[in-house]
């Protein structure tokens, strides 16, 4: 029934210039993936929760360096050739990442891929959300049909990744001439693949020639002026700057990613095969989240009222870790907090869009991500240190920080939305 109800957009006129995104989404992501056993293999090879939670800040770190540049020449020059690049260069990155042991080279990859990141960060997002042509009830059932098609792609690739380990062995030692690996340690390699498979879909989509480029002018003043002008729309919009602020902080604070929910099952004594099969059970039952947004909004009249209902709801579920104890109830445990995000993005990513002027959007986008970044710049390396000293409950619970935060934010506001109304 929910799958019926999305085939209206691929009817549609749209289809036409969104499908190589759809294809990108399912056919990059039914390949065997690395991310559902990351923090365990990076165990298995004798890495430390601190040595892999540091992984993620030195790719925040280039992140953060990175961000804004490539979001300008995006908007400057093209973001399908940025994105395509990504694809390109995490495709590799994923070939050396299959034959490194070393904590200097992990790091330096983890740099690279970093960098990759920001080449698809804010371009993708807007090269796609501009195909709806600045609809906002367009955009969101985009948004719900990119999740259910990111979900099954997902849930068939954790999947087959499941079956792929029980095939091969998880913790089985293979040897390839000089070289000694385990099996899951392949999934590198099956990872690899699915970037190039979305390099080939992806260079279907559509963009419109950038005149500017054609022209020849110059492309550091060009991208300094826009830097300066997405920053000026901040400082003058204080709707904005609150809904910025809000888009950042709410992301990490609902976030259940590496090394914390995987280490969450370790420490309930789920096997790597078992903690791929979580995984792969949670983004089935993810595809179903997508369509809560849809029959909750209905219940409140703004969509500021709907973010403070989900971040409350998170609060209340996070808190529960402390008395998950059964493998049964972790992995419902599990289900229910990775998919926080899934229910709040339909509802305010639109949102957030629904506001940024169309020549400013990769850039406003990557400035997300690079505040983002500086976070997670910052938490990554507590997070782990949380988890070696403390223990997983303190690490899965401290995110609530931020989304009180958050909830502040959307209190502030709220308070400015009825003082406009009183002036009206």
């Amino acid at each position: 029934m929910v799958f019926l109800e999305n085939m209206s957009l691929f009817k549609s006129k749209n289809w036409g210039s969104l499908w190589p995104a759809y294809a990108t989404f399912f056919f990059g992501s039914i390949i065997p993936q690395v991310s559902a056993i990351f923090v365990v293999l990076w165990a298995a090879r004798g890495f430390s929760f601190f040595q892999i939670s540091l992984g993620f800040v030195v790719m925040r770190a280039a992140m953060f360096i990175f961000e804004i540049p490539t979001g300008v020449i995006a908007d400057l020059y093209s973001k399908k050739v940025s994105t395509l690049m990504h694809y390109l260069l995490s495709g590799i990155i994923y070939i050396c990442l299959f034959f490194t042991h070393s904590f200097v080279l992990f790091l330096v990859l983890f740099a690279f891929e970093g960098i990759s990141k920001t080449l698809s960060s804010g371009a993708a997002e807007a090269l796609e959300y501009e195909q709806c042509h600045d609809d906002e009830q367009l955009a969101k059932k985009y948004y719900r049909t990119k999740e259910v098609i990111m979900k099954v792609g997902e849930t068939i690739g954790d999947a087959l990744t499941v079956g792929f380990l029980l095939l091969i062995g998880a913790n089985s030692i293979y040897r390839f001439w000089n070289f000694e690996f385990r099996g899951m340690d392949l999934l590198y390699l099956t990872g690899a693949l699915g970037y190039f498979i979305s390099l080939v879909f992806y260079s279907c989509m559509k963009e419109q020639k950038n005149s500017r480029i054609e022209a020849g002018e110059n492309y550091l003043s060009e991208a300094w002026v826009q830097f300066k002008t997405t920053i000026s729309y901040l400082k003058n919009s204080q709707h904005i700057m609150w809904l910025f602020l809000f888009m950042v902080v709410a992301a990490e604070g609902l976030s259940f990613w590496e090394p914390v929910n995987q280490a969450f099952l370790l420490d309930r004594n789920f096997s790597p095969e078992y903690i791929a099969a979580v995984i792969a059970i949670t983004g089935l039952i993810s595809s179903f989240f997508v369509y809560i947004p849809r029959k909750m909004e209905r219940f409140f009249s703004h969509e500021i009222g709907y973010a403070f209902f989900v971040l409350v709801a998170h609060i209340i579920i996070t808190v529960c870790a402390w008395i998950v104890v059964s493998p049964l109830i972790a992995i419902i445990f599990f289900v229910v907090k990775s998919n926080f995000a899934t229910v709040l993005n339909p509802i305010m990513r639109p949102y957030f869009q629904h506001h940024i002027p169309n020549k400013i959007r990769a850039t406003m986008l990557s400035a997300e991500s690079v505040a983002a970044a500086i976070l997670v710049v910052g938490i990554s390396p507590v997070e782990g240190y949380l988890l070696d000293r403390f223990g997983v409950n303190i690490a899965v619970t401290f995110p609530i920080i931020f989304v009180l935060i958050a909830l502040f934010i959307l209190i502030q506001m709220k308070r400015q939305s009825n003082l406009e109304k009183n002036i009206e």
